[in-house]
C-alpha cells in the first residue's frame, strides 16, 4: 500500500491543478501491475535514469520551487524488490506524461476443497 501511495503522492505533485492522474490495473501472467499515469511535468530523458536514487533531483515543481522525488521511488523500489517484483518508470520526455508502474508477483491461490478433483 505504500508503495502506491508513494506513487500517487509524486504524480500530485508534479501533476498542476486541473491535470490528470489515472491509475490502471491489470494483471500481466503472474504479476498485478499498477500503472499510475499522469499529464504534469513530465521527465528529461537525462533525469529519468536517477529517479530511483535517494533525494534524487529533479529541480522542478508546478509552482516553480525547487523540488525532488525524495525518498518515495527509492521506497517503492526497495518494496517492490523485497516482495519480488519491480518498479519503473517512463515519461515521454520533459512538458509531456509520466507512468510509475509497479510489478508485483501475483499470490498462489490454493485450490478450493474438491475443485478438479474427481468425486
Amino acid at each position: 500500500m505504500e508503495c502506491l501511495v508513494n506513487l500517487l503522492t509524486n504524480a500530485a505533485k508534479y501533476t498542476a491543478d486541473g491535470g490528470h492522474i489515472a491509475v490502471r490495473v491489470r494483471k500481466d501472467i503472474r504479476f498485478a501491475v499498477v500503472d499510475v499515469v499522469d499529464d504534469g511535468l513530465g521527465i528529461s530523458a537525462e533525469r529519468l535514469p536517477r529517479v530511483f536514487e535517494l533525494d534524487a533531483h529533479d529541480g522542478r515543481t508546478p509552482d516553480g520551487a525547487e523540488g525532488g522525488f525524495g525518498v518515495g521511488l527509492a521506497v517503492v523500489r526497495l518494496i517492490a524488490r523485497h516482495h519480488g517484483g519491480e518498479a519503473s518508470v517512463h515519461s515521454d520526455g520533459s512538458g509531456r506524461r509520466s507512468t510509475a508502474s509497479l510489478r508485483l508477483p501475483l499470490a498462489a491461490m490454493p485450490a478450493a476443497p474438491g475443485v478438479g478433483r474427481p468425486s
